[in-house]
């Protein structure tokens, strides 16, 4: 399944890449930019919501509370432009 995962991510990342490239070197950046900011954000409250349940709970309830602190904390990060970005998928689609 990784090697499906990584067959499909890499030309569809380099694509868009390209795309962005021939529109603007500065919509690349930006582009760039914010999701990078955006996968710390979310990988931190991973790391933070599941290790921190993990380092205090057994398996099955270190998974429920996990999930319950990661939705949580996914909620509060929606000022980074998480809100913004789900509206522009709802209304593409």
């Amino acid at each position: 399944m990784t090697g499906i995962a990584l067959a499909l991510a890499v030309p569809t990342v380099l694509v868009a890449g390209v795309l962005l490239w021939e529109i603007s070197h500065r919509a690349l950046l930006a582009a760039a930019v914010a999701l990078a900011r955006l996968s710390l954000v979310v990988g931190g409250a991973a790391v933070v919501a599941f290790w921190g349940a993990s380092a205090v709970f057994g398996a099955v309830v270190a998974a429920v509370v996990g999930f319950l602190v990661y939705g949580l904390l996914l909620l509060a990060a929606a000022r980074f432009g998480l809100r913004e970005a789900w509206a522009y998928v709802r209304a593409l689609h």
